[in-house]
C-alpha cells in the first residue's frame, strides 16, 4: 500500500525517485536482526535513519542505488534497490510525531525507537526499498566503529536475482535466464543448492535457459504457478542457494 506523502507543516527537503537513476555509489546498512527479518519477510518496506547530525545516508543516497544489509554483529543477509528517498531536517517533537504517524507502518519501529532513542533527532532519511533479495555475500568493510551506514564505491560481487516462472516453464521444466546475463553468461555452469538439500550442477544453454530434468517435479512439489518466483541467493562464484517464492495471495 502506497503511503500518503503529504504531511501538514512538514516540508520534505528532497524527494528522490527511481525515475532518476544515479548509480555512482552503493551502500552498506547495519541493522538489528529483528528489523533484518522484517525486511526479508516483506513486513518492513522502508528503512529509516534518524540522526542528531547530518550523517549518511542523509543527502547521500539516490533512487536506483543498491543497499547491502548487514546484521549487527552478524553476516550480510540481504540487498535491495532504493526506490525512493525522503529527507527531512529541523526536526522537533511535533515533527517527529508526524513522521511516525506517516511512515511507521512501513518502518516497523518501536515507540521507544522513535520517542526515546531518537527523541533528539534533527535529520531523517526514509528509503523505500525495492527488489529485496537474500544474500550472504557483501562488500569488504572495515570495523564499523559505531557507525551504521556506509557509502561505498560499486563492488563487483555476485548478486542475488529472481526469475518469474511462466506456465510454459513449469510445464516444460526449465528456468529462463535471458534477463540475467549481465552477471552470467551462456555456457556458465552453476552449482545450485535446492530446498531439499540436493546439490546439482547445470549450465546456461544456448537458448538462455537452465534445463534440468528435475525442475518439473520440483515445481510441482513446491506448488509453483505462473507468476511465482525462483530466487537465486549467491553463495560464491557461480554457486547459489535456490528459494521458491509464492506470489499468490494465500
Amino acid at each position: 500500500m502506497r503511503l500518503p506523502w503529504s504531511i501538514p507543516n512538514l516540508k520534505t527537503v528532497v524527494r528522490s525517485h527511481l525515475l532518476y537513476l544515479h548509480i555512482m555509489s552503493e551502500h552498506i546498512a547495519i541493522l538489528q536482526h529483528q528489523y533484518m527479518n522484517m525486511i526479508l519477510s516483506g513486513a518492513k518496506t522502508i528503512e529509516s535513519r534518524l540522526t542528531s547530525n547530518s550523517l549518511a545516508p542523509y543527502q547521500q543516497i539516490k533512487a536506483g542505488q543498491r543497499i547491502y544489509f548487514k546484521q549487527s554483529s552478524g553476516p550480510f543477509r540481504a540487498t535491495a534497490i532504493a526506490k525512493s528517498i525522503d529527507f527531512y531536517d529541523q526536526l522537533n517533537p511535533r515533527k517527529l510525531q508526524q513522521l511516525y504517524d506517516q511512515y511507521n507502518t512501513a518502518v516497523c519501529g518501536t515507540h521507544d525507537y522513535w520517542f526515546v532513542t531518537k527523541a533528539k533527532a534533527r535529520f531523517a532519511t526514509f528509503v523505500t526499498l525495492n527488489d529485496v533479495l537474500p544474500t550472504s555475500i557483501g562488500p569488504p568493510m572495515k570495523p564499523s566503529q559505531g557507525l551504521a551506514w556506509f557509502v561505498i564505491k560499486p563492488v563487483d560481487i555476485p548478486l542475488p536475482f529472481a526469475v518469474t516462472v511462466t506456465q510454459g516453464a513449469i510445464k516444460n521444466g526449465y528456468i529462463s535466464m535471458s534477463k540475467h546475463l549481465q552477471q552470467l553468461s551462456v555456457g556458465d555452469c552453476l552449482t545450485l543448492h535446492l530446498p531439499d538439500q540436493t546439490v546439482i550442477q547445470t549450465d546456461i544453454t544456448e537458448k538462455k535457459i537452465l534445463r534440468w530434468r528435475g525442475w518439473r517435479q520440483l515445481f510441482d512439489n513446491m506448488n509453483m504457478y505462473d507468476g511465482d518466483r525462483v530466487i537465486f541467493e549467491p553463495l560464491g562464484q557461480l554457486s547459489y542457494r535456490v528459494h521458491f517464492q509464492i506470489q499468490r495471495q494465500k
